[in-house]
């Protein structure tokens, strides 16, 4: 598998397909503008033969109102998020693990952003046919009107991924 930026190209190959209508909708209609539009840093996971699209998400800056019961936050209004805007796997990939792939990359992004702009949290607000996948990753809490994971959270966990050795797909 290979994680690369999303190009325009990448629609040229193979062909994408959701169980979600809007995931396919987003692919074909509007991926593209947003990334041209720079609201969004977009990604495609390929096959290793790079001939066909097994995922893609989406990544963008945002805020969120800072919970009042997190003290770690100081005295700030809002909290720097890094927000994910779509995740979706082709259906013929489904059920084959490729989604939690993605999930490992993206809390790997976060934690470079995190780095070189700040970003406390990596929040999301999936689309109710998609909510029982992020509830079945144990990962993600309510925060703000979002699910989210705090960036240390992040960062423990990652650790514990490469304790196990379970490899993380970086971009090239």
């Amino acid at each position: 598998m290979k994680l690369k930026y999303f190009s325009p190209c990448h629609r040229q190959i193979g062909s994408f397909d959701s169980s979600i209508p809007d995931f396919k909708r987003y692919w074909e209609e509007q991926l593209n503008l947003d990334v041209k539009r720079h609201l969004c840093a977009g990604y495609v996971l390929l096959t290793d033969s790079e001939d066909d699209v097994i995922g893609y998400f989406t990544l963008s800056q945002n805020s969120v109102e800072r919970d009042r019961d997190d003290n770690e936050k100081g005295t700030y209004v809002r909290t720097p998020a890094t927000l994910l805007g779509r995740l979706a796997v082709n259906k013929k990939y489904e059920k084959q693990g490729y989604g939690k792939e993605l999930i490992k990359s993206i809390l790997n992004l976060h934690l470079k952003v995190s780095r070189t702009i700040g970003s406390a949290v990596l929040i999301l607000k999936p689309l109710e046919e998609a909510r029982g996948f992020y509830n079945r990753l144990q990962l993600f809490s309510d925060y703000g009107g979002y699910l989210c994971i705090k960036t240390k959270k992040i960062k423990r966990f990652i650790e514990e991924l490469e304790k196990s050795r379970l490899t993380i797909i970086d971009v090239s």
